[in-house]
């Protein structure tokens, strides 16, 4: 139910293809890349590298703001997981079994140690300064991290040893742009780059995305749109037009200020 958080999944997955061990091995929530199963047993589907991005719980409170617009996004948990089997491996030319990729031999340890390696290469992405969808998402998690959450699971099946690694990130979304208004950063940039990749996926859910926040919003409806205001708050507040008796919207030509004890003074608009 949110534009950002789809946006930070498909940021996440643009900035780390091709920048770790995983190649262009990175999806946007593939649910059964690992499969665990009622007895704790886990299972994989995928016969290379890869990594899998997920956005999962949110929580916001009163004590994140006024939660009557719906905008908040609050604390976002991010998951990334990543894993290898002992079928992930090849034979050089000297007839040893070396993960593929890495060159090491396909043993219990090396395969552990390529999954830390993921996860290293997986934090510098999120902080190169020059991966630009990399900077989209550290845009829209502003907020900060609250929690960075590290798990990892093993399982041998018939044979086939598989280890697996998940970062958790709880993020601090921004809040969702408001239909009507011009677009908050990074959205613009983000567009651009989904309508501009040649992906016809990136550039249908592009369309889908910004439909949602077309709009010629009054002054006023944009404030209620941000605020949750009821009409009568809004009316209260002098800032939703007075409707007169046949349905019109009236203007107010002029307000007239009282202050006890100095008088009133009627003021016009210029």
């Amino acid at each position: 139910m949110s534009l950002v958080r789809i946006a930070a999944r498909i940021a996440l997955v643009e900035a780390l293809k091709g920048r770790t061990l995983a190649g262009d091995n990175v999806k946007d929530s593939d649910i059964g890349a690992i499969d665990i199963a009622a007895d704790g047993s886990i299972r994989t589907g995928q016969d290379q590298h890869f990594i899998v991005v997920y956005a999962d719980a949110a929580a916001m409170t009163r004590e994140d703001g006024d939660l009557r617009s719906l905008k908040e996004n609050g604390a976002t948990d991010l998951l990334f997981e990543w894993g290898i089997t002992s079928a992930m491996s090849e034979t050089n030319a000297a007839g040893e079994s070396v993960i593929t990729d890495a060159g090491l031999a396909a043993t219990d340890a090396n395969m552990e140690r390529v999954l830390d390696l993921i996860g290293v290469q997986i934090r510098n992405v999120l902080t190169d300064p020059v991966n630009a969808w990399a900077e989209i998402w550290r845009t829209l998690a502003s907020g900060g991290y609250a929690k960075v959450e590290l798990a990892r699971a093993s399982n041998a099946d018939a044979g086939v040893r598989l280890t697996a690694q998940q970062l958790k990130i709880t993020a601090l979304l921004m809040d969702e742009p408001v239909a009507g208004e011009a677009l908050p950063a990074p959205f613009p940039d983000f567009f651009d780059r989904l309508d501009t990749s040649g992906d016809a996926s990136l550039v249908q859910i592009s369309a889908l995305m910004q439909a949602q926040l077309v709009g010629a919003n009054e002054a006023w409806q944009t404030v209620q749109r941000r605020s949750g205001l009821t009409l009568d708050e809004l009316l209260a507040l002098g800032i939703a037009p007075l409707e007169t008796d046949d349905g019109s919207v009236g203007e107010i030509a002029s307000v007239s200020i009282e202050v006890e004890g100095h008088g009133s003074e009627e003021v016009s608009e210029a």
